[in-house]
């Protein structure tokens, strides 16, 4: 039996909840873990003609237990800080407690063990509080994918739906303003001469929302519009693609783990990738994000080959490696 939440409050409109201890936890193993498209749902009453400076802006930082909401992996802390363009409205920040333990490898990234979630509250206790956070807004994050499939995953866990509407993602912002360099946050962000605070969700919001304004300002008028902004991240050639995966954890190939990874960390990677004439090229690659495009699954990247953004055929990559590890490491055939 999981103890009582129990929250504080540190300011107006911050709730910091402390969480709860975790039943076994399961090995971390990875699928795809992306649902969702940056324009072409529904916009759930966003209007994309308003002003950027006084749009709904719902900036979104969760941390985990690993790195697959369709795996069993849990939010266990969450940030929100809602804004009409520059200015803050309300802040939701609260630890999670994700009904399983946290692997050693996730307390390393995310600074979070089981002792810190003992007494946070379940996320069914906040998923009201997330959902009126985010609804109408623009969510704003870094590797928006991988934050918005963790809501949507729990919010289905407790019968809300998933989140729908446009979204803004820094790390595609950052990539094609300058690709062929480091994308994690704290990397971005030193670049664009921006703070980096310790790693948890809300330091992580805060940087986010300062790296967001330093890439979209300078390059739009001042009365620009949310679809105009929009725009300076759009992909060209994939019009109707949608980011995988569909949720079915047992359907997808487990080897988009590195390519999870990738964008999870904004590493680079080196493939060996097959041509449609079945010639093999070695390419250096900064993945972006992966998608699925008609009935193939892409990976959307900038390729130091070509020095250009291209887009790759998961099937059609025969081996994988991180850049720093140089050694490519061989996948299944077969695997879209």
């Amino acid at each position: 039996m999981l103890p009582s939440p129990r929250h504080f409050h540190s300011r107006p409109h911050e709730r910091v909840g402390r969480q709860a201890q975790a039943p076994r936890g399961i090995a971390l193993s990875l699928n795809d873990l992306f649902r969702r498209d940056h324009v072409s749902e529904p916009t759930a009453g966003v209007d994309l003609d308003t002003p950027l400076d006084r749009a709904p802006l719902a900036f979104l930082d969760v941390e985990t237990t690993g790195l697959n909401a369709w795996a069993g992996h849990r939010i266990c802390e969450i940030a929100i800080v809602r804004c009409v363009g520059k200015r803050e409205t309300e802040r939701l920040v609260s630890l999670v407690n994700p009904m399983r333990r946290i692997p050693a490898d996730a307390q390393a990234v995310n600074c979070i063990s089981d002792q810190m979630v003992a007494g946070a509250p379940p996320f069914a206790s906040i998923a009201g509080q997330v959902a009126r956070m985010l609804r109408g807004a623009v969510v704003v994050a870094h590797n928006a994918p991988f934050d918005l499939s963790f809501i949507s995953r729990e919010f289905g866990l407790v019968g809300l739906p998933a989140p729908t509407g446009p979204s803004f993602d820094t790390l595609v912002l950052a990539r094609r303003e300058s690709p062929g360099v480091g994308h994690s946050l704290g990397a971005v962000a030193r670049r664009l001469h921006v703070r980096v605070p310790a790693h948890r969700a809300l330091a992580d919001v805060l940087t986010t929302r300062e790296v967001f304004w330093r890439l979209v300002e300078p390059k739009l008028p001042r009365e620009a519009t949310i679809a105009d902004a929009l725009k300076l991240q759009g992909w060209r050639g994939l019009a109707g693609a949608r980011l995988a995966a569909d949720g079915d954890s047992a359907a997808v190939d487990s080897d988009v783990e590195a390519l999870v990874r990738a964008l999870r960390a904004g590493e680079r990677l080196v493939v060996v990738y097959r041509s449609t004439d079945g010639r093999m090229t070695r390419r250096t690659i900064d993945p972006m994000v992966v998608v699925d495009q008609g009935e193939e699954r892409v990976v959307v990247a900038y390729c130091h080959l070509r020095r250009a953004e291209r887009t790759f055929t998961v099937s059609r990559i025969v081996s994988w490696a991180a850049a720093s590890d140089d050694q490519s490491t061989g996948r299944p055939t077969g695997a879209d």
